[in-house]
């Protein structure tokens, strides 16, 4: 009896350091379905996954559910490879690269809830800041000392804007007592802004300077979906005259000569010959890299260079294919650096409070 209690316990252990080695051998495998299925993809994607991250020389396959950067390899070889086969439109294709893409940008946005910081003085000498001065526009500045205050270069304006719509230099007296919104980027971490008011000016280091006074309630902004960049991408716009519209459809004939100067996933900044008009439908194609995207949607608004005679036309977008959306988004997350995410969002909140007479209108 005891012999065959004894035998039975080699037998469990035997099993155990089996089924641990088992465990060691496929964990890497265990690992990235466990976490692939826990990410809502099926058994069917992740068969199609596997492969890719050998092909894509990670490591750690599961990495693609964690990691920006590897997703973005995965994703840039799998578009690759759909593409020469020919398969880059078939519902199955769009399904997974619909998934992969929503999850970048998840990935992105949980980077964003760690290492909050609450306090100014923490900031660090030489922090590049975007300056929100309310009717005026997005300056761009530096932090030259923290101490009892927060003593920053005098704010220099760089907009990305039409002759028509930039602001005179601001005289180093007209600052004082001024009510601003900072926006920063925080290497490794995130975007915060925080609302402030200059307490005084003077030189600092041979440097003209403002006194901004400390705050405790730094906001933290998380990056949001709808990213843009700038650009300079000759496009074709084609005025939207039928009700029933074929809104995938790729043009052949020229359209209207324009160039993109801002670009994003739900909108465009256009500039056009000519004076613009608001809440035109219109239709604009153009090239990434070998894609052709089309965007189809409504100006919203406009602005108007009288002496040049050019136009500079908000466009949203209402209107684009899964497969146009998931080159559009590739695009973006590859072009545009981080450091640009604090003054991208310094620039659409100074959008969204100018007035009329600001714009020059």
């Amino acid at each position: 009896m005891n012999a065959v209690i004894i035998l039975l316990i080699v037998a469990i252990i035997t099993i155990i350091i089996l089924l641990v080695r088992l465990f060691f051998i496929f964990e890497n495998r265990i690992s990235f379905y466990s976490k692939g299925h826990d990410n809502g993809f099926s058994m069917q994607e992740l068969r199609i996954l596997w492969p890719l991250t050998k092909r894509c020389n990670i490591l750690a396959p599961a990495d693609i559910f964690y990691s920006v950067q590897t997703l973005n390899r995965a994703l840039a070889v799998y578009r690759s490879e759909v593409r020469r086969a020919g398969i880059d439109e078939t519902p199955r294709v769009q399904r997974l690269l619909s998934k992969l893409t929503k999850l970048r940008s998840q990935i992105a946005l949980k980077a964003d809830e760690g290492g909050n910081i609450g306090n100014t003085r923490l900031l660090d000498e030489g922090q590049r800041l975007s300056v929100l001065f309310k009717g005026h526009g997005v300056f761009t500045s530096r932090i030259v000392d923290n101490d009892a205050n927060l003593i920053i270069e005098m704010p220099r304006q760089e907009m990305r804007a039409a002759p028509s719509i930039r602001m005179p230099s601001i005289p180093l007296e007209k600052w004082k007592g001024q009510s601003l919104s900072i926006y920063l980027w925080r290497k490794g971490d995130a975007c915060y802004v925080f609302d402030t008011t200059v307490e005084d000016t003077g030189t600092y280091k041979g440097e003209q300077c403002l006194y901004l006074v400390h705050s405790t309630n730094l906001d933290r902004v998380q990056k949001r979906q709808s990213i843009r960049c700038e650009c300079k991408i000759n496009a074709q716009l084609y005025l939207i005259k039928s009700e029933v519209v074929n809104y995938s459809r790729v043009e052949e004939e020229d359209g209207y000569k324009c160039v993109l100067e801002d670009i994003s996933e739900d909108g465009l900044l256009i500039r056009i010959g000519g004076k613009g008009k608001k809440g035109l439908p219109l239709k604009i194609q153009f090239h990434l890299n070998s894609a052709t995207i089309v965007m189809c949607g409504e100006v919203r608004a406009v602005e108007y260079n009288k002496q040049m005679d050019q136009s500079r036309l908000h466009f949203e977008c209402t209107h684009i294919t899964p497969a146009m959306k998931s080159e559009l988004l590739t695009y973006l997350y590859q072009t545009i650096p981080e450091s640009e995410w604090a003054r991208d969002m310094a620039i659409r909140q100074s959008e969204g409070i100018m007035d009329e007479e600001s714009l020059g209108k």
